[in-house]
């Protein structure tokens, strides 16, 4: 279940305020943390490290893979769902 969905500036206090949300989350919901995210080039570091040392699930969604897949069913076809359930399958797969 997404239970929120946000773009992160790629700074230190953004990435701060980034895991105070989602600790938050993790409190209130007493839920396991899977992070779903799409990183240019593949891994967006370091904050791909920040989130694997705290122990959470990383599911990255490859841009260039997700590109590659838009070409084949059209940019209208690939949505935020579309990038949800690429996550889910690739957590399914692991």
């Amino acid at each position: 279940e997404l239970l929120e969905q946000f773009d992160l500036a790629h700074r230190p206090e953004a990435f701060d305020d980034f895991f105070k949300r989602v600790e938050k989350q993790a409190l209130q919901t007493k839920l396991s943390v899977s992070i779903g995210m799409e990183g240019y080039g593949g891994w967006a570091r370091p904050l791909d490290e920040m989130i694997l040392g705290k122990g959470w699930t990383l599911l990255n969604v490859n841009n260039l893979k997700l590109a590659g897949f838009v070409s084949i069913v059209g940019r209208h076809g690939v949505d935020v769902s579309t990038r949800s359930r690429a996550a889910h399958h690739c957590r399914c797969r692991h």
